[in-house]
């Protein structure tokens, strides 16, 4: 609830009250975002009516609230202090407030849609999904006063942002992730929607660690436990690891596998797909990459790009089921 408290100053904040019990003379916990207090019920009212700004007492209002009302959130259970801190994080990001425990500290650049896990001796919130696309779930290590975050920056569902060598396109919109303690992995799930970038076994998770460019480096393409759910048009990934200040979105590989840094051809991390390419696939080896060849392969298209290397052992063989494209002068090949 966003309140504004005071017409002089113009101050607005959040302000919450919870309880378990039902009884007189329990304490009630309320907090308005930076100051909490524990009150006691002193008595109940039996009423047929509710009222917001006011209150009522059978026949008319009274106490009017002088001041505005953005946003008002009942629940049908009191909710453990993990869940209570992760609340006031997302609307703190969202109105831009200060709040007890400020630990999601992104909201001026990707403050949409904050959502986060956490644990608390009183209990813990385990799968979290905003208003967005975003499903986060699953955390191998939560312990008691641990978190992780994520929001976004809005920047919609567009494929015009940068990406690593071998991957084709990504959403424009980048989440940045805020951890409390190490929460282990995790998975990620994302609604496609009517958003959708390739075939299901093309997607590929991007973290990338630096500064939310993913293609200067330091970007990271996760392709663990990739999953298309038909039912619910989703795309999940698990034992992801998220970093504090991590950026991440949801991208897709070109239809060609690709090298994406310098390695043996057997070596599933060499490649775009996270596999050995075969004698069905199109096989692009990327500037400034050298691919060593170290046992009996084939693949149906090879290009070498400019910069490119590629190395065969003296006893082993590249077979190319259709043709070898090399590109430009500075191409070697190494046989």
């Amino acid at each position: 609830m966003r309140i504004k408290v005071s017409d002089l100053l113009n101050e607005f904040s959040l302000y919450t009250t919870s309880t378990s019990s039902t009884s007189t003379g329990v304490d009630i916990l309320a907090s308005n975002g930076t100051n909490t207090k524990t009150l006691t019920r002193t008595g109940f009212q039996d009423l047929d009516t509710s009222s917001l700004g006011s209150r009522y007492n059978g026949t008319s209002h009274v106490a009017l609230f002088d001041g505005q009302i953005a946003e008002f959130i009942v629940y049908n259970e009191e909710l453990n202090s993990a869940s209570r801190r992760i609340v006031n994080n997302s609307l703190g990001a969202k109105y831009g407030l200060e709040v007890l425990n400020q630990d999601y500290q992104f909201g001026s650049t990707h403050g949409h849609s904050v959502i986060g896990i956490g644990r608390e001796a009183d209990g813990s919130n385990t799968t979290a999904q905003g208003q967005d696309s975003l499903i986060i779930s699953s955390a191998s290590d939560l312990d008691n006063g641990e978190y992780l975050f994520t929001g976004h920056d809005n920047s919609g569902y567009g494929t015009g942002g940068s990406v690593p060598i071998g991957v084709d396109q990504r959403w424009d919109q980048v989440w940045k992730s805020r951890t409390i303690g190490d929460v282990g992995t995790i998975s990620i799930e994302f609604e496609l929607g009517s958003n959708g970038l390739t075939i299901p076994t093309n997607y590929v998770l991007l973290i990338d660690t630096v500064d939310g460019d993913f293609s200067n480096g330091g970007t990271v393409s996760h392709t663990t436990g990739l999953t298309y759910n038909v039912v619910s048009n989703s795309i999940s990934f698990t034992l992801v690891d998220l970093s504090d200040s991590a950026y991440f979105t949801l991208g897709a590989f070109a239809g060609d596998i690709t090298s994406i840094k310098t390695g043996d051809w057997d070596d599933g991390s060499t490649w775009s797909c996270t596999c050995e390419p075969t004698s069905s696939d199109n096989v692009i080896i990327a500037s400034p990459h050298t691919i060593t060849v170290t046992a009996n392969a084939e693949v149906s298209h090879l290009t070498l790009e400019s910069g490119g290397s590629l190395s065969i052992d003296a006893s082993d063989t590249l077979r190319t089921v259709s043709y070898t494209h090399l590109r430009a002068h500075e191409t070697v090949l190494d046989l």
